[in-house]
């Protein structure tokens, strides 16, 4: 643009100059052509000036539209939180929800999930990306602990569980993601934990169902067990300890969904369920009224 501009000052020059023997110059052709030249060029910022308002103008719709989106969602999640439900079975939309549970002053903040199985399920433990540290006393076990959110990885607590199952009509779902990526289920009919006076003792669960093979009903009637509280049966020591979390061990076997999130050098274990992966990268539990 720059030397354009000198161009035409040198042209303009020339032709204020007068007539030149040498060039022959005509000065009047000479200022129709400057004029001309000065045309093009208030034609072209014209131009310029109009394509840079319209992609503006694009750019500032788009952001428009993308606030409007973002306000919509923020408002859906927020009254999504701030609704009081009694069970998963009064929503249609998975997300995070504040539950009233009988004889509970304060409701409680849960996740329902509504696309696996005809939804209505209630979230009581996620693992994933293994942000959280599972290993974990007696007392955050029985209160619960973590980021109960969608995405988030949480324990929603012993004495909740035993709140929402000591009627004996919820049933329960294990998702898993294995060492190679893929996932897979575990159903069960029947899912119970007793109460405290009882360690939360696990009851028997019923009619299994899914390709992860039936492994928890093995510790069926054991007792809760944490680093700090030794419930479980292994005479040679407290399995918790050894393998990490707190859970219904039966001689320190078979399933500990609640293990380290990577695989321990020592045990050879981490999330743990036994014939079907020695440390999941993914895991979550679910309950629902039958």
């Amino acid at each position: 643009m720059l030397f354009a501009i000198v161009g035409l000052l040198v042209v303009a020059g020339e032709i204020l100059a007068g007539p030149n023997s040498t060039t022959g110059c005509n000065c009047g052709f000479g200022y129709e052509l400057l004029e001309h030249r000065l045309e093009q060029m208030e034609l072209k910022k014209q131009k310029e000036f109009e394509v840079q308002s319209d992609l503006l103008e694009s750019m500032v719709k788009g952001l428009t539209a993308l606030t409007r989106q973002t306000s919509q969602m923020l408002n859906r999640q927020i009254n999504h939180q701030k609704r009081i439900i009694e069970s998963c079975e009064d929503v249609t939309t998975s997300g995070r929800y504040r539950l009233q549970l009988p004889n509970q002053p304060t409701p409680i903040t849960v996740i329902c999930e509504m696309e696996p199985l005809d939804g209505g399920w209630l979230v009581i433990q996620r693992r994933s990306p293994g942000s959280i540290n599972f290993n974990r006393s007696w007392t955050e076990y029985r209160e619960g602990f973590g980021n109960a959110g969608q995405f988030g990885e949480f324990w929603l607590g012993l004495e909740t569980i035993h709140q929402l199952t000591k009627a004996g009509d919820q049933e329960l779902l294990v998702q898993l993601k294995n060492e190679t990526g893929h996932y897979e289920y575990g159903r069960y009919k029947r899912f119970q934990v007793a109460g405290a006076d009882q360690k939360y003792r696990l009851s028997p669960l019923v009619e299994f169902s899914g390709a992860i093979g039936e492994k928890l009903n093995i510790s069926r009637d054991e007792a809760f067990s944490t680093y700090d509280k030794d419930n479980d049966q292994w005479t040679d020591g407290n399995c918790a300890q050894k393998y990490g979390g707190g859970w219904w061990f039966y001689k320190c076997g078979y399933t500990s969904l609640n293990g380290p999130y990577k695989k321990d050098n020592n045990t050879g274990r981490g999330i743990f369920w036994d014939g079907w992966t020695d440390a999941a990268t993914y895991s979550r539990m679910l309950i629902r009224r039958r």
